[in-house]
This record gives C-alpha cells, structure tokens and sequence, in this order.
C-alpha cells in the first residue's frame, strides 16, 4: 500500500488545453488541488481488511483449491523452478504460454519462494484491488478539490467506497486467483494520470498491460485514443501502435508458438472465427445477439454503478474492447455479470465517473446534468453500490454472519509444491480450453 500512495502522490499540474467541444475561454482550467492522499490511503487499508478476511474465510472453508488457483500454482512453481510455465492435466503437461500470454505471473516468484502457498497469493490479489481503491479515491479527490477541501475529500471517500464495493471487484475477490488482479491497479494508475495530463507517467502504467493478457494489448491501444483525444497526438500514437503491435505478436507468434495446437486456440470463440473480425456486418450482428437479454443487463448493471454518468467521459471507450471480445465469444459465461470478467472495467468506469463530474463541474452548460453531476451522483452511485451488495448477495454481505469467523473442520490443500496440487479434469479440443467453464487458470 506504502507503493501505491507512493504513485498517487504528487503533482505539479500542466497548463492543458479544453476538451473537445469546450468554448476558448473554459481553456484555462483550475488546477488539481494538492492533497494528503492518507485518508484515500486509509480507505484502502479498510478494504484489504474486509477482503482479506473474506478470502481468509472462504479459503478455510474450501476442502480444495478451485482449478483456476491450482493451474496457476503450477505456473508459479515453473517459472520459479526456472523451467518452462508448465501445468498438469491428469498427467499432461500444457505449456501455459500456449494458452495466454501472461509472463507478468514471474513477479510473484520471489514471494513463492519465501511462502509457497495458494493463501499468500491471494492475499496478494487482495492487495492490489484494495491499492485501485486508493488510486480511484485520490483521484476524485485530487481533481473535484476545488470547491472545499472537506466536501471534495468526503465525495472521494464515498466514491472510493462505491468502487471497492462495486460488484465487478467484489466478485473477483475468493478463493480463486486471476489475472485480472495485475490489470486492475495498472490501468487505474494509467487513467488516473491521463485525467492529472502527465502523460509520460500514463503510457507507462499502460505498456505492462500487454504482459498480463493478450486481450488488454487493445486496452492499452484505446488508451491511446483517449489521449489521442486529449490532443496528445504523439504520446496516443505511440500506446495505439504498441497496444496493436502487441497483440499481433502475441496472438499471431507467442502464443501459437508454445501451443500445443499451433494456433491461438481462442479464435475459436468468434462463431465464424478470426475471419469475422474482417467483417463489420458480422462483428454487428454477433453483438446485436443480446443472448436472452443477458448482455444488456450486463451492460445496466455497468452503467448503474456509475449513475449512468461515466457515457459523459471518453474514458468509458477503454472499456470496449473488454465488453467487445465477451460479447462476440459464443460461450454465455462471458457475458452476464458472474465471475471476475468485470473487474478490469471497474476502474474504467468508476475514473470515467470521476472525469465525468469534473466536466460538468467545469464547463457544464446543460442545467439539471450539472446539478446531477455536482449534487447527487456520487450519493446516487454510493446507495446503488450498497443496493446491490444486498440484492445480488455479493461477498461483502457474509461479513456479517458468524459463520465467516467460524474455523472450517476442513481447510483448503494449499501444498506448495504442484504435485500436491489437485489433478484438473481434461481439457477439450488437443488439451486446450475454449471456454472459461473450462479450468483454465484465467
């Protein structure tokens, strides 16, 4: 945590031109106000506590490691046993490279060292979502600082409070470990400095995106139009063409290269496969496949937890290639609100909302949607957030049953070595998985 107030603190602001469509003389923007990030700081160490207790609890109660947790500790003990990223499918070793592109798992090598076990690691991931809250916090702070220090600082606080409570986050915390918990702090340090316009310091907690999933290669390439957008055309070309470049290599070379079927088995998501990215009709009428009313509702879902505010920033485009690759996958667990698929938008649309109210704080014109963005959003989005934790009965609410601080008669096998690891089921298509339903460690 010491880390991450370390990067949210600090900021000699740059004389910035409007955004798009703002009148000259709104040019000169107030400047972001200096602030102590400790209470942002704060707000984050009380989320890790919640988190970790109900990572703690429901690791107790697990009687084994679910497949995602168990395939990635195979991959850890490889990389630290210097040997190729390899896990185990009843017996088959499966090079994890073939499978995603995700090197980024290396950084957790020397912490397996010391504590080689599945708890430790996760509470890790616990860790870095509790560090977003810090960031999204401190930046709501930092740029709604202008109109009174306490008022700014208690709208942060309840809008940092709404994020760590949002349901995307929440369902990514458990006993499984993921991917997500790397992207999620980096592309909330990366937005948070394109809204503070250091834009050096934005392409650089960008760029390592492309080592923890293939797929965010576009992340970081739409980051590059928002800057783009911002009117930083070389800093945006240059995200857009790395975040492009990126994901041919590895999709195209990296991956097919290690895998066992020499082909990025993915592919096989798109129902007419890769060849249907080429045609816009078809990419249009997979998406407008609202599979039962399930991708909608996602989509409300998303919105709602920002009061439908975060469409006023260009922020929220980051968040299309996300919900564009879930929505096109023929498989129907990616695209309703289960699992840890959304937790990557969460920062998204949360800085979106932070962005959003700034606008219209600072050149609003439109009466109500101002008074909306300045008055009521952040109560709106605080009482949604807390709504949903009750009604979509999210991990949060079991903080206060007994039960959670009950010892487990059984713990969960947290063996360091893979070989204690449980034993996954066979994966199809040649030993490789197409579905997230499948034990794939994503």
């Amino acid at each position: 945590m010491a880390t991450i107030a370390t990067a949210v603190d600090g900021y000699d602001a740059e004389q910035g031109s409007a955004p798009i469509g703002v009148p000259a003389q709104s040019r000169h923007r107030r400047r972001p106000v200096r602030r102590s990030t400790l209470p942002y700081l704060l707000l984050g160490l009380l989320f890790l506590a919640g988190y970790a207790v109900l990572t703690v609890s429901r690791y107790r109660q697990e009687a084994s490691l679910p497949p995602g947790t168990a395939l990635i500790m195979q991959e850890i003990h490889g990389y630290a046993s210097l040997s190729a990223p390899d896990f185990s499918v009843h017996g088959v070793p499966v090079n994890a490279l073939g499978l995603h592109f995700s090197p980024v798992l290396a950084l957790l090598v020397p912490l397996y060292w010391v504590f080689p076990n599945a708890l430790t690691l996760l509470l890790v991931q616990d860790l870095l979502f509790a560090g977003s809250v810090t960031i999204v916090a401190a930046t709501a702070g930092r740029l709604w600082g202008g109109h009174g220090r306490t008022q700014a600082r208690g709208r942060a606080l309840c809008l940092g409070a709404a994020y760590g409570l949002s349901w995307g986050l929440q369902n990514a915390v458990g006993t499984d470990l993921r991917l997500t918990c790397f992207a999620v702090p980096l592309v909330a340090l990366s937005l948070r400095n394109v809204l503070l316009e250091r834009w050096q310091r934005a392409g650089l907690w960008a760029l390592p995106l492309v080592f923890v999933q293939e797929d965010l290669a576009l992340t970081v390439a739409l980051i590059g139009v928002v800057v783009v957008l911002r009117r930083r055309w070389a800093a945006g070309a240059v995200l857009i063409g790395f975040g492009v470049a990126a994901l041919l290599i590895t999709v195209d070379w990296v991956i097919p290269h290690f895998s066992a079927g020499g082909s990025y088995t993915y592919w096989s998501q798109l129902p007419g496969g890769y060849l249907d990215l080429l045609s816009p009709l078809k990419l249009l009428h997979h998406l407008a496949d609202v599979g039962g009313g399930t991708k909608l509702a996602t989509l409300g879902y998303l919105l709602a937890v920002t009061g439908f505010l975060a469409l006023r920033s260009p922020l929220a485009l980051v968040a299309v290639p996300t919900l564009a690759w879930r929505f096109l996958a023929t498989d129907p667990a990616y695209w309703g609100t289960a699992g840890h698929y959304s937790a990557v938008l969460m920062p998204v649309l949360f800085l979106a909302l932070v962005d959003a109210v700034h606008r219209c704080e600072e050149y609003g014109r439109v009466g109500w949607l101002r008074r909306y963005a300045t008055q009521s959003a952040v109560p709106v989005v605080t009482a949604v957030a807390l709504t949903l934790c009750v009604s979509l009965h999210l991990p949060v609410t079991d903080l206060f049953k007994p039960a959670t601080y009950r010892a487990a008669a059984h713990q969960a096998a947290a063996a360091p070595l893979p070989s204690a690891l449980p034993s996954a089921p066979p994966l199809p298509n040649a030993g490789l998985p197409v579905s997230p339903r499948s034990p794939a460690p994503r």
